[in-house]
């Protein structure tokens, strides 16, 4: 005898509600395609459109680069996201905010040493 996971009426509403994600698939690819934007470039803009919401809603600077680091993560699928710090004395790169792959932007708190030189021979951080 196999299991039965859905009552009737649940069954019919995951049909429809699999119909209804069809459906938005469908209308989503095509205007993706008039528009001549790919799947890659609306879940950036989508990650973008998140990032924005976090900064109009958020007023704690740790706060912000928290959320900024987590939707970035959970939304835009990065296996990790961090923010740092910039001091242009030491030249260092001191993380202040991570999320994803243990939270650790793998810089075991010590912050990063930044060489090189940038586009045109100017100094800067080159990522």
């Amino acid at each position: 005898m196999e299991p039965n996971w859905l009552s009737p009426r649940e069954d019919r509403a995951w049909r429809a509600f699999q119909h209804a994600h069809h459906q938005l698939d469908v209308h989503l690819n095509r205007g993706l395609q008039e528009s001549g934007l790919s799947g890659a470039d609306y879940e950036i803009l989508a990650v973008l459109s998140d990032i924005n919401a976090a900064i109009v809603r958020i007023r704690d600077r740790q706060q912000l680069f928290e959320a900024v680091c987590r939707i970035a993560v959970e939304n835009g699928g990065f296996g990790l996201a961090w923010i740092g710090r910039y001091d242009g004395a030491s030249r260092a790169i001191t993380p202040v905010a991570a999320a994803g792959a243990g939270q650790n932007p793998g810089l075991s708190g010590d912050p990063l040493i930044v060489h090189g030189r940038g586009a045109g021979g100017r100094r800067g951080i080159v990522a």
